[in-house]
């Protein structure tokens, strides 16, 4: 082969694999709505409870959006509150409340994230401070819990997880859940600088090395 021939080769596969990546793969744009809540409301999402009165904290005017440290780096910014957990014995278990947001995404990977904390600063401290659940179409990617919650202590967490999805919409939901504890005030959970970014597929990732390759066996010839 040419050197003139060689070096279109080599041009020609590089324009196809820039055009691939670029255009299937990641882009660093968040593409949930209203994920770090910016606009003190809990726009483009949607509330939801797990259970009747699994909110016990919602007659107190949660789930609201307030400035919170969420991630503690002494920088204050809004937040989704939320003030789960039952408010009665029966029926045993887990039960609270939470927000989701359907979003649409191209087939490929992609990468959720969310900074989480929990907080009691009315009570003097609980047995449960919150579990909290990542879930990507009814399927459980990640959870934590916080365990107990000391009083006026800030426990903070991220929520993250990758999975490879189809074209379309997808189902975006976080949720909140505790066991009943009497006598006990109910902590407040925060949830803040939710993400949703599209990455580049395994294919594309593949083609690149493929690349890699061909210059290289262009270059011993």
């Amino acid at each position: 082969m040419s050197i003139r021939c060689w070096r279109g080769s080599f041009l020609l596969f590089w324009i196809v694999a820039f055009g691939l990546v670029h255009g299937v793969g990641s882009t660093d744009a968040n593409l949930i709505t209203n994920g770090d809540f910016e606009t003190g409301s809990l726009s483009g999402w949607a509330y939801f409870i797990t259970m009747p009165n699994g909110d016990g904290g919602a007659s107190g005017g949660f789930p609201i959006v307030i400035p919170f440290d969420v991630n503690q780096d002494s920088v204050s910014s809004l937040a989704a509150a939320f003030r789960v957990g039952k408010d009665s014995v029966n029926p045993p278990g887990l039960f609270g409340a939470g927000i989701y947001q359907n979003v649409m995404l191209q087939e490929g990977a992609v990468e959720i994230t969310a900074d989480i904390a929990a907080l009691d600063n009315v009570g003097g401290g609980n047995l449960q401070a919150g579990f909290f659940e990542l879930i990507l179409d009814g399927i459980v990617l990640d959870s934590h819990n916080f365990g107990a919650a000391p009083a006026g202590v800030t426990q903070s967490s991220t929520l993250s997880a990758t999975s490879i999805v189809t074209a379309g919409s997808h189902q975006v939901r976080f949720q909140i859940r505790r066991s009943y504890q009497q006598n006990d005030e109910t902590p407040v959970q925060y949830l803040d600088d939710i993400a949703v970014i599209q990455i580049p597929e395994p294919t594309i990732l593949a083609l690149a090395g493929l690349g890699l390759s061909f210059i290289a066996m262009r270059r011993k010839r």
